[in-house]
């Protein structure tokens, strides 16, 4: 043993573990993108995307000048970082090696006029390793072109595939009227909501919305929100935005953001949502059911994607927690529709109808404005931890930050030290939210009721986490009434 003689000191954990706080709202959208435009890699996986130049340089990008997005990730992204906010998670499903995805386009004459070195194919999607450029020529007279030796492509900010041949190639300077051309180009209507459902394969590998088990693995992050933005309407999609957000990784849950179908055929008219809405199945306590449809400058768009950007919005004004409600926020749109860009309007009282029946909505009063503090558990259940979209999500956010918290104590000993380290460290953050005015109170309890002997010797320990997230106010009355009594003044 090594002789010590003298006073020494030495530092140990500290025994209050500070919080590791989970992004309320950080969105994981599962969709499709013109992908080939960017990373064509970027398939059934998890992409982190901090601004909306990250997003077109790894997913591509389309650009609207009117009606709807063929790319539904395209829309989300636009949508949310316009409300400046970041980041955001996409899995993109369209995939360029599924041949359902993509549509073959017949070889065709591409004529070159002389000393024109560059020309641009006018078609949107182009997969750049499909194409096949030639002379036109049969037989022994083929010559097939060589990018990068005789000719390099690039994409322009349409899409558009830009073809530039190098003179010191085979192709030349000279005029080439019967050259060809052979390409595949995407193809968004081929992908069907079993591609967003998605799958784990027989060799575990997660394809659509199975992917959100990816994004804690991959990127160290935990989803808030789990949507399919232009797809949800389906029930089979909702159904499983629901399952995969209620439990990831076995450790974490998210809130489910869906629209309801926009199809004048389904839902025409506001009254008839609640009956759909029910009838299909849209109950989920951890469900945000959005109708009808919005659109700004003639290019539409789903009310999921707004309310998706202004619920993160709302959290960073809120110093990123989410207990204040994204209702009543002003929004950028011009309008409500259906998909087929019938306008939709309505009075506040046709809004609270939707409200009353669990549906998000927008709403024109005093300015375009988000409406709605019920989830889609609403009017079934009348708990307020699950009818209250903020209370909803502050329970979610409050599991998974402890989760994250504690989960470097797992397999320490159970003793004391550690049972008191839990309890302060809860009560020392709950106390925080509470001068933040995030709760209205809040107390961690390690309680010998919830901790029987067998589970101890078990190794499981309880702790009962009693709290109070303050509910919107959603209604805010006035009572007027004349005062006789202050006729007296006349007689002042």
């Amino acid at each position: 043993m090594t002789l010590a003689h003298g006073v020494y000191t030495s530092e140990v954990p500290t025994s209050v573990r500070p919080p590791i706080e989970a992004m309320a709202g950080l969105p994981l959208v599962v969709g499709i993108s013109p992908v080939v435009l960017g990373d064509r890699t970027n398939v059934n996986k998890p992409v982190l995307c901090s601004s909306f130049a990250e997003f077109v340089t790894k997913m591509g990008n389309e650009i609207v000048a009117a009606g709807d997005y063929a790319y539904s990730l395209c829309e989300f992204a636009k949508v949310y970082f316009d409300y400046g906010v970041g980041p955001i998670v996409v899995v993109n499903v369209l995939d360029p090696d599924d041949a359902d995805h993509m549509l073959p386009v017949a070889r065709a004459t591409l004529a070159w006029l002389s000393a024109v070195m560059s020309q641009t194919v006018s078609v949107f999607g182009i997969d750049h390793e499909t194409l096949v450029l030639d002379n036109g020529e049969a037989g022994p007279a083929l010559v097939t072109y060589t990018v990068d030796d005789d000719y390099t492509l690039a994409y322009d900010d349409d899409g558009y595939t830009v073809i530039t041949r190098l003179a010191a190639g085979l192709m030349g300077s000279g005029a080439l009227p019967g050259a060809k051309i052979t390409y595949d180009k995407l193809d968004p209507t081929g992908v069907v909501a079993a591609d967003i459902i998605g799958t784990t394969t027989a060799g575990g590998v997660n394809k659509g919305l199975y992917c959100v088990e990816d994004c804690y693995p991959q990127l160290q992050l935990a989803p808030g929100i789990v949507a399919a933005v232009g797809w949800s309407h389906d029930a089979a999609v909702m159904a499983a935005v629901v399952a995969r957000a209620a439990n990831i990784n076995g450790a974490f849950k998210a809130l489910a953001v869906v629209d309801l179908s926009t199809d004048d055929y389904d839902i025409a008219d506001y009254s008839e949502a609640a009956a759909w809405k029910s009838s299909n199945g849209y109950t989920s306590n951890s469900l945000v059911c959005c109708w009808p449809r919005v659109e700004i400058g003639g290019v539409r768009h789903h009310l999921s994607s707004h309310f998706i950007g202004l619920a993160n919005q709302t959290d960073a004004a809120a110093g990123g927690v989410p207990y204040v409600s994204p209702s009543n926020r002003a929004m950028q749109i011009d309008g409500c529709c259906l998909d087929d860009g019938t306008e939709v309007f309505l009075t506040q009282t046709q809004a609270n109808v939707l409200n009353a029946a669990g549906i998000f909505t927008a709403l024109n009063f005093t300015g375009w404005r988000s409406w709605g503090n019920r989830t889609a558990g609403y009017p079934a259940s009348s708990d307020p931890k699950d009818v209250f979209i903020p209370i909803r999500r502050m329970n979610l956010w409050l599991g998974n930050t402890l989760v994250l918290t504690f989960f470097s104590q797992l397999d320490a000993a159970m003793n004391r030290r550690l049972i008191d380290s839990i309890v302060d460290s809860a009560n020392i953050y709950l106390n925080g939210l509470k001068g933040q005015g995030a709760i209205l109170g809040g107390e961690c309890l390690f309680a010998e009721a919830d901790n029987s002997a067998a589970d101890l010797l078990n190794g499981q320990a309880t702790f009962r986490i009693y709290w109070s997230p303050p509910p919107p106010a959603e209604g805010i009355t006035f009572l007027i009434e004349y005062d006789a009594t202050a006729l007296a003044a006349l007689f002042a």
